[in-house]
């Protein structure tokens, strides 16, 4: 069930979205769509629908043409990059396809990078959290210090949440991380990915073209009636 009662941490309001500036179409034209603090919500969407552009501009990557993002309480928008860069690593938590880690880094090596990029000046206490989320997800110490490259594609997902998480934020987002995995694992990661978002009070949105994980999910929604392409 929904949780009710809560300030919206995504709203979007009148966004239009063009990769090409001289276009009349616009590849995202949202009049409006939020997702209220502490849901799970599944975006459903086939390739070319918007789903990555959108997650694009929920981080902060991309700016939309017009129209206004607030995420957290920040109006991404009007933000400059390297603001927008910061506030993104420290308030939103991005599990990607294809997992982003760095192949010849270890676990915990790859989890310290967000504490760079966050520029967090508590490099001790960061650190501190990581052991005890690495045994929450269920990696076991001896494959710690192992660079990723020699980690199962399921162990190196739970890396990727880890690293997602380590910092506690807001929003976590997911971009199709599952796709590429049989039913079993998939399921395993399902279940890893939830649980970790409910202990950590942590709001998802998760874009999929894959209905059937809807059974995860507080509201499930599809891109094209989030998203009026054409317009």
């Amino acid at each position: 069930m929904s949780p009710t009662n809560q300030e919206p941490i995504i709203k979007l309001s009148d966004i239009k979205f063009s990769y090409s500036k001289r276009s009349n179409q616009h590849l995202l034209n949202i009049p409006s769509w939020q997702v209220d603090s502490g849901e799970r919500v599944l975006l459903i969407g086939s390739s070319g629908s918007g789903k990555s552009t959108l997650l694009n501009l929920l981080c902060g990557i991309l700016s939309p043409d017009s129209g206004e993002i607030s995420v957290a309480g920040e109006a991404l928008e009007s933000l400059p990059t390297r603001q927008r860069d910061s506030f993104r690593a420290k308030r939103i938590g991005y599990v990607a396809q294809s997992f982003n880690l760095i192949p010849y880094l270890s676990a915990i090596d790859n989890i310290k990078l967000t504490n760079y990029f966050a520029k967090r000046s508590n490099k001790e206490e960061h650190a501190l959290h990581i052991e005890p989320l690495l045994l929450e997800l269920n990696i076991d110490e001896a494959h710690w210090q192992k660079p990723i490259k020699q980690l199962s594609i399921g162990q190196q997902q739970r890396v990727a949440v880890a690293r997602a998480i380590v910092n506690k934020p807001k929003l976590l987002i997911a971009d199709e991380p599952s796709s590429a995995l049989d039913y079993e694992n998939r399921d395993r990661f399902m279940d890893v990915l939830m649980s970790t978002a409910d202990a950590h009070s942590m709001t998802l949105v998760f874009v999929s073209h894959d209905l059937s994980l809807q059974q995860y999910f507080h509201r499930v929604e599809s891109m094209s009636d989030v998203n009026i392409q054409g317009v």
